[in-house]
């Protein structure tokens, strides 16, 4: 896709994405950005995503930390409130999951941060606590229990 051709993408190997979030999205490093997105590797294969239509919504609603609508034909997901409503562009959850997507504030990252274990190599967990650890660093109910959904 064209989006993807202007950011950096940084690949690991032979490590989880979380060891390396770890390690180098430092808050010296992430918090001088506006936003942060987390991706799993194959998430490049969705061409069709509206990365542009998702970056201005989650801007426009000011969202801490937000991720994209998980379509009911695409992924699998446990959660069927992940699915895109209709006629919605966005709606407030106290739940994101841990991938395939996320995107971050700098200073929300930068607040999450020290709360992620260093030999974390999964996320799994993680999406069940950090909307709670957000508001509770005071970044607001309303900023820290979000999900844009594009669809």
């Amino acid at each position: 896709p064209e989006w993807l051709r202007r950011v950096t993408l940084i690949t690991v190997q032979d490590h989880m994405k979380w060891w390396y979030f770890k390690r180098f999205l430092v808050p010296a490093v992430t918090s001088r950005y506006q936003s942060l997105l987390l991706m799993d590797s194959d998430i490049a294969s969705a061409p069709e995503f509206p990365i542009r239509r998702f970056l201005h919504i989650a801007n426009a609603q000011r969202f801490a930390l937000c991720q994209p609508a998980v379509r009911p034909e695409g992924r699998s997901t446990d959660h069927p409130f992940l699915h895109p409503r209709r006629g919605m562009s966005a709606r407030w959850t106290n739940y994101v999951e841990c991938g395939p997507m996320n995107l971050w504030t700098g200073h929300a990252w930068a607040e999450y941060w020290p709360w992620l274990e260093y030999n974390r190599s999964i996320g799994w967990g993680v999406d069940f606590v950090w909307c709670e650890l957000l508001v509770k660093m005071g970044l607001g109910r309303s900023l820290a229990r979000t999900r844009a959904a594009c669809g």
